[in-house]
């Protein structure tokens, strides 16, 4: 009662479930029905999340590019870019080179942090200039495109390092073992947080021991708080490393 009561209240209801269910569990002929009655395909649902979340992360190219908006430019530059961030943090090679490629001719991509309208070129060179990615196949084409594309923008070892402390809370082992191999700092940078500026700290939190042992094995620091982090969730990876 309770929950529906909460589903209610945030406007979710049965058919959004359904249609964002589908999309997860790649039931195409649900989701192609939904498409054909001209549903809004940026549902978004309480229990599921929002349906561009899903079909980035799990559907086929078909439905990468029946949901992205090809009436207005603004809307179909910002989605391509979207689900192409979205397919490369998940490491899917097929569908980040199909959406690098969709419609590239008929409508370029454009980068520039310079100019200030449309907004979407800032827009994408923002999102190229953070992409992370698993893949170390999809991360040789990003790197090809910031090359070409962030004009405005360098990398070294503060990008990299932010990139290290990305792979190590997400359990990424061959990430980073590269970024290491890159320069990035194996302690990080001591900004803002803690958890920020340690990979191990941020690695251990998230029990990712391969990943623990890899920067053990690069000298990390294991002084405070990183120790006390591993010894509160048991992680003995890192007393048999010592």
């Amino acid at each position: 009662m309770i929950l529906s009561n909460v589903i209610l209240f945030y406007g979710s209801n049965l058919d959004t479930d359904v249609y964002i269910t589908a999309l997860c569990t790649q039931k195409l002929p649900v989701v192609a029905i939904g498409i054909l009655h001209g549903n809004d395909l940026a549902k978004r649902s309480l229990l599921f999340d929002s349906a561009h979340t899903h079909a980035a992360r799990y559907g086929s190219n078909e439905i990468l590019a029946a949901m992205i908006d090809l009436r207005h430019e603004y809307d179909f530059q910002r989605l391509r870019m979207c689900f192409f961030v979205e397919a490369a943090q998940h490491g899917r090679v097929e569908a980040t080179q199909f959406l690098l490629n969709f419609k590239a001719v008929e409508r370029p991509w454009v980068f520039s942090k310079r100019i200030k309208r449309p907004s979407y070129c800032s827009y994408n060179e923002r999102q190229l200039v953070t992409l992370h990615t698993p893949s170390w196949e999809i991360f040789k084409v990003v790197v090809k495109k910031r090359i070409e594309h962030c004009i405005s923008r360098t990398f070294g070892v503060k990008e990299y390092t932010a990139f290290l402390v990305h792979s190590a809370r997400n359990g990424w082992v061959d990430r980073t073992a590269r970024y290491l191999a890159l320069g990035a700092r194996i302690d990080g940078l001591g900004l803002s947080s803690e958890y920020e500026q340690q990979p191990l700290l941020g690695a251990s939190r998230n029990r990712h021991e391969e990943v623990v042992r890899v920067l053990l094995e690069h000298g990390a620091d294991t002084s405070k708080p990183a120790l006390e982090t591993a010894v509160g969730m048991d992680n003995l990876l890192l007393f048999l490393c010592f």
